[in-house]
Parts: C-alpha cells; sequence; structure tokens
C-alpha cells in the first residue's frame, strides 16, 4: 500500500462521522461477533481534516452483471482534533466499522475500513488516515 504523501498545510473538509455503538444496545451474534439486527449508531461527531482521496481501480469485484470498482478514498486528520471533537460529542473516538455521512455538506455513506496514525518521522503520530469506501447495498435479483 502505497501512502499519500503528507500535506503541509491542511486543505479544511468537514466529515460528519456516525459512530457505531459497540455497547450493549447494539445485539451481537455471540458466534461471529457481528450485529444481528439494525445497528445501533452513537450521536453523530463534525471534524475537520483533509480529503486525500483516491479511486481503488486495483481492486475488481467480479459480480454476476460484470466487474465494478468500488469507490474508495482516504483522508487525514490531525490526532488534537479529532480528540476534541470526541470529546465533545462525548463519543469514542473513530474506528474500523464507524461511517461517514457527510463531506462538506454532501449527503454520502461510505464504510471506514482502516484507521491508522501516519508519520514521516518514526514514533511520531503527527496525521490519522483514514481509508473508506462506498457502502455496498446487498441485493437479490430474480
Amino acid at each position: 500500500m502505497a501512502l499519500p504523501r503528507m500535506p503541509l498545510r491542511m486543505n479544511k473538509c468537514y466529515f460528519t462521522f456516525r459512530i457505531y455503538n459497540r455497547g450493549d444496545f447494539t445485539p451481537q451474534d455471540s458466534d461471529y461477533r457481528e450485529p444481528l439486527a439494525n445497528r445501533v449508531y452513537l450521536p453523530e461527531m463534525c471534524v475537520i481534516g483533509q480529503l486525500v482521496g483516491y479511486r481503488g481501480f486495483f481492486r475488481l469485484q467480479r459480480t454476476q452483471t460484470g466487474d465494478s470498482n468500488p469507490s474508495t478514498g482516504s483522508a487525514v486528520f490531525r490526532p488534537e482534533i479529532l480528540r476534541r471533537a470526541a470529546q465533545q460529542a462525548g463519543v469514542p473516538g473513530i474506528q474500523k466499522g464507524d461511517r461517514i455521512i457527510q463531506i462538506n455538506e454532501t449527503a454520502c455513506d461510505f464504510n471506514l475500513i482502516h484507521v491508522t496514525p501516519l508519520s514521516p518521522y518514526r514514533g511520531r503520530h503527527l496525521l490519522i488516515l483514514v481509508e473508506f469506501e462506498v457502502n455496498r447495498k446487498q441485493t437479490e435479483s430474480i
């Protein structure tokens, strides 16, 4: 995986996250540790970050109707801004499985697939890299 270049200045982009409730409110399957019914989410959290997105053309998915490319992207956030936004919203922070429901006042539906610290210096985490892909609905054809 090639990491994106580190931005020197942040070009503001407003993200609204819907944090997945990992507590007792969402029923879990004891064998597979995944939600049984509708997911329960915590309050929404708005964070300023920078979109450093790309489109994942290298991950073709085979379907019955042909090949398709999932819409993917990435963004970076400063850790102190993420921490402050999480404290204000009363949520634990962002993790894999959470959703992005709005980018710059544009409604969207992305699932977070990867959250990791990103730093050009060893041992110093200056930015948090978040990768996301479109939330795909499972449908059956007749």
